[in-house]
């Protein structure tokens, strides 16, 4: 482990409407969830979310984790997350690192799909 990586103090579980998602408490003291346990939350995001998020990363692109890369979301990503890019949290737990999301970040990525939801009605 490097001196930049930081360590998870504890991993647990969030109860959101009754769904458990994985979580983290980090040493500075952020909360933070992966990108699976959102996806969890949202429902799964298609191949073609995917392959976009892999596409930008090989152009060297700052690219937009997969539960906020379908086209339809653009304009309400503008609107709701327009304080700059959605930043990856990498942490230490045992023997691997892992790539996350400060939950702070979750209302917003849940009113980005709300939004594009009801506009689709």
């Amino acid at each position: 482990m490097t001196s930049n990586q930081i360590k998870a103090l504890y991993i647990g579980t969030l109860d959101i409407a009754g769904m458990k998602i994985p979580c983290a408490v980090l040493e500075d003291e952020r909360r933070v969830v992966t990108e699976n346990a959102i996806l969890t939350i949202l429902g799964s995001c298609s191949g073609a979310s995917k392959r976009i998020k892999y596409s930008e990363r090989e152009k060297g692109r700052a690219y937009l984790p997969v539960f906020l890369a379908p086209k339809r979301l653009k304009p309400y990503i503008n609107k709701h997350l327009s304080d700059g890019p959605v930043d990856i949290i990498e942490y230490h737990h045992k023997s691997q690192i892992v790539s996350s999301y400060d939950c702070r970040i979750l209302p917003k990525i849940c009113r980005v799909w709300i939004e594009a939801a009801l506009m689709a009605i």
